[in-house]
C-alpha cells in the first residue's frame, strides 16, 4: 500500500487538528466536522491520522457499485489491523479519535472497557 500523501495531525500547542502534505507545503486548517471538512475528505483517497490517542492510515474503499466508505489500518510488525470508520459524513473528529483509541489499545494488547466500536448508522 502506498503512503498517504495528506496527514491530519493534532497540535497540542494550538489545540486543533491541521492538514499537512498540501501542494506547496502549506498547512490547511479546517473547522472539524464542517462542510469544508467533509468536502476535503471527498477529495482524498487516503490520509494519515495522527491524533491525541494514536495514529493510523485511513483509506477510502468501494463497497458495491456506488457506495464508498472509509477504513482505518494500523500495522504492528507483520500484523495489520483494520477498523471500519464509516462513510465520509461519519468521519468526525470524535469518530477518528475513537478508532485511534481502540487500535492503540489493541496494539498494546490491553483490553480496555468499552473498546467495542458501534457501527455508524447507514443513511
Amino acid at each position: 500500500m502506498p503512503k498517504a500523501a495528506s496527514t491530519l495531525t493534532w497540535s497540542a500547542a494550538s489545540d486543533t487538528y491541521a492538514w499537512s502534505g498540501e501542494p506547496g507545503g502549506e498547512v490547511l486548517s479546517l473547522i472539524p466536522d464542517s462542510p469544508a471538512w467533509f468536502a476535503r475528505l471527498a477529495e482524498l483517497p487516503s490520509f494519515a491520522f495522527q491524533g491525541k490517542h494514536g495514529s493510523y492510515t485511513a483509506r477510502q474503499e468501494h463497497r458495491g457499485q456506488d457506495e464508498r466508505s472509509w477504513s482505518a489500518y494500523l500495522r504492528t510488525g507483520q500484523q495489520v489491523r483494520k477498523k471500519y470508520l464509516g462513510r465520509r459524513h461519519d468521519l468526525t473528529i470524535d469518530r477518528l479519535q475513537q478508532v485511534a483509541r481502540v487500535l492503540q489499545a489493541q496494539r498494546t494488547h490491553v483490553a480496555s472497557p468499552g473498546s467495542a466500536l458501534p457501527v455508524p448508522h447507514e443513511a
